[in-house]
């Protein structure tokens, strides 16, 4: 008597996305490693033979909504390594190098072929992921015959003013601000710095990354280094004159906006106190450090260095709100019937303050920081207000940037002898 045994067919495991069939076991291992693929997986159910731990958080991962675009409202965000590679730089980057190659005007003749090479500005955060893909950046960038222009480690207020005062055509900036420690990302930006934002460019972006597009030009571009950061300090010191001595306790990363601040301020009778972390948040050593030394400010800027925070000398937290109130009071008394962009959820009592103060309101439509930037473009507009309670300036071109906030904030504190409490409560 012969037992026949049924054929089992051992299973066919392919990642989403590849040709090339795999092996259970280094489908358990892309499993374990979090690969980005199996979210999609028809068999990332089988998870036999894994670390229980590992099981339990593939199951809280697999829970959470699967994200179909790296693209967010104000860039490109995603895990290194696990979401966002430096070969995914190389083809997000190479998409934006296409668009900037449509943009540029004919050559000679209206012959397309002897059309000047966009120039793109380079720049990154502190975040260490951020080196790898800078390396993609630029060899894509290079290999679209673009003149790139690489400014190193600056902030995102730096790194606009670059594109700017550089008369780039665009810039792309590596930087995982706003996300954990283990993201990281890239920004752009268009002529003059304007912000790639929803409905302002980042879709078309998206969709040339999406669906492809032909090598723009045959040539190879170069890369130079550009030291911009001199010239970048050089537009704040203007807004700092002092006449009488101040103190300001500061809790910063290690990085530039730090760097930059303490070399503005070295020259003035404003002394600078460095803190260092101890229990608590930054924000609650500052506080303490602040009320405890009797100084004028404290400062608090975020890891990413991009948005800061600020108290009194009684150690209080500034509202958005009152800090934008206290700062129109000071620009509008130099700039008299001059247009402030205000966003639209903007409290009514702000628009009525802006008027009280002989500015004149102007409501933006829209939400992304691109709107923002073009309504006080449109406007000539002295200040602005996002619906993040944001501030920005009307500067040559329009910026939101932390250091500005605080030339402006110290040169209001230094024209008058009241404590900055005082000077909220008066505006309040």
């Amino acid at each position: 008597m012969t037992t026949e045994f049924p054929v089992v067919t051992p299973l066919e495991y392919t990642c989403p996305g590849h040709r090339q069939s795999i092996s259970r076991a280094v489908h358990l291992s892309r499993m374990a490693t979090f690969y980005p693929a199996c979210r999609d997986c028809v068999h990332r159910d089988d998870t036999h033979g894994l670390a229980r731990t590992t099981i339990v958080r593939l199951a809280r991962t697999q829970d959470r909504v699967t994200r179909n675009t790296l693209f967010e409202d104000e860039g490109v965000r995603g895990v290194h390594r696990n979401e966002l590679t430096r070969r995914d730089a190389d083809r997000l980057v190479s998409a934006l190098a296409w668009l900037c190659w449509q943009d540029r005007p004919p050559g000679i003749g209206g012959d397309t072929r002897t059309r000047s090479s966009p120039v793109i500005v380079v720049g990154h955060d502190t975040r260490p992921a951020a080196r790898d893909l800078l390396a993609g950046v630029l060899a894509s960038l290079v290999r679209s015959g673009c003149r790139a222009l690489e400014i190193g480690s600056v902030s995102d207020a730096c790194f606009r003013f670059a594109v700017d005062h550089l008369q780039a055509d665009a810039g792309v900036r590596v930087t995982g601000a706003g996300r954990p420690a283990s993201w990281i990302g890239l920004d752009a930006v268009a002529g003059r710095g304007r912000p790639v934002s929803r409905g302002a460019g980042l879709d078309a972006w998206e969709t040339a990354a999406d669906s492809g597009h032909p090598r723009p030009t045959r040539q190879s571009g170069h890369r130079r280094s550009f030291q911009v950061t001199e010239a970048y300090e050089a537009t704040l010191r203007r807004h700092l004159l002092a006449s009488r001595p101040l103190a300001i306790c500061l809790s910063a990363p290690a990085g530039t906006q730090s760097d930059s601040l303490t070399r503005l301020l070295s020259p003035l009778p404003w002394n600078l106190v460095h803190s260092a972390a101890r229990t608590g948040t930054r924000q609650q050593t500052v506080a303490e450090l602040t009320r405890d030394t009797g100084s004028d400010l404290g400062i608090t800027w975020d890891h990413d260095g991009d948005l800061a925070t600020f108290c009194d000398e009684t150690g209080a937290t500034l509202d958005p709100l009152q800090l934008f109130v206290l700062l129109a009071t000071r620009i509008l008394s130099d700039h008299p019937d001059r247009a402030v962009v205000l966003a639209a959820s903007c409290p009514d009592h702000i628009t009525t303050t802006v008027r009280r103060l002989g500015g004149r309101p102007r409501t933006v439509s829209g939400s992304s920081r691109a709107s923002t930037w073009q309504a006080i473009a449109d406007h000539d507009a002295v200040l602005g207000l996002d619906e993040n309670n944001s501030t920005w300036f009307g500067a040559h071109t329009p910026t939101q940037d932390p250091l500005l906030t605080v030339s402006h904030l110290l040169q209001t504190l230094d024209r008058h002898e009241r404590p900055l409490s005082e000077l909220l409560a008066r505006n309040s």
